[in-house]
């Protein structure tokens, strides 16, 4: 069998509590465009998730959707299958620590339905949770 390629593509330029970016949803069209004429992943192979300015949350960039995409990519990979993800959009860094009480910081994805009212580490993605 041979090898598939999948993509997942995140820009986020509207969010609901943060400053709004300019230029994020630009950069997924750009890479899609180099994804599908340059390397010939096929449009149906990249999913898309884009949170526009001007749009609130709804079935854009959430968190949820974006680690169910995430999810999928992962179930539907095989050993030898090519696996891009790239996101465009604010970046955190979360204060964490560990069983012995040692603090460390991890870097963090920021989707679109992130809230800056209280503890927003649950709302984050990032490869170590609390």
């Amino acid at each position: 069998m041979q090898p598939s390629q999948k993509a997942l593509v995140v820009g986020i330029d509207h969010y609901q509590s943060m400053d709004r970016l300019f230029g994020c949803v630009n950069d997924i069209d750009e890479v899609q465009r180099v994804l599908v004429h340059r390397l010939g992943i096929p449009t149906t192979c990249i999913r898309r998730l884009a949170s526009p300015a001007g749009e609130c949350a709804g079935p854009g960039a959430t968190l949820g959707n974006i680690r169910d995409a995430l999810r999928s990519m992962a179930c539907g990979a095989g050993a030898d299958d090519r696996v891009i993800i790239y996101f465009s959009g604010h970046g955190a860094s979360v204060e964490l620590v560990d069983a012995r009480g040692r603090k460390f910081h991890r870097e963090a994805l920021v989707p679109v339905d992130v809230s800056t009212d209280g503890p927003s580490r649950a709302r984050l993605l990032s490869t170590t949770t609390s």
